[in-house]
């Protein structure tokens, strides 16, 4: 979603992924699509961009590792709660996400018209949400969770 979003306001967009996902995000709306398996994907973000002004972070763990790519002076959010230190004058925000239904309805409507989907990972049942936490948490979800309260 981040990508679609930062897609849809003009930004230029690098976006990391396994390879298994990366025709998906490039569907998404990301310009260039890097393995964040491979060692060198920052290289070649400095490479494309001799340094990015702004980056986002949404995997646990990974806010750090993107800050060698930020130009001084530049800023960084996560959703995280694990933000990395500041160096360089670099801005860092940790971002807490709230629930706000209209704008998720905006982004989904968006999603819609360009025919944008996300896959759905697993489905399950309102006594089964801690189980879908787990998988969330855990980072084993490759794509959407979903909690139906109708199962």
């Amino acid at each position: 979603m981040l990508v679609a979003v930062a897609a849809a306001m003009g930004g230029w967009v690098i976006a990391t992924a396994g390879s298994a996902s990366t025709e998906r995000v490039r569907a998404y709306g990301a310009d260039v699509v890097l393995d964040y398996h491979e060692p060198n994907w920052q290289s070649e973000v400095q490479h494309l961009t001799g340094g990015v002004r702004v980056a986002v972070n949404a995997v646990r763990g990974a806010a750090e590792s993107v800050i060698p790519v930020i130009v001084d002076g530049g800023r960084v959010a996560t959703i995280t709660g694990d933000p990395p230190t500041s160096v360089r004058h670099i801005q860092v925000r940790n971002m807490y996400v709230s629930p706000n239904g209209s704008d998720l309805e905006q982004v989904a409507k968006g999603f819609v018209q360009r025919g944008l989907t996300i896959p759905v990972t697993s489905v399950y049942s309102l006594l089964e949400a801690g189980d879908a936490l787990s998988q969330v948490v855990s980072g084993g979800s490759v794509g959407g969770v979903v909690i139906d309260p109708r199962r």
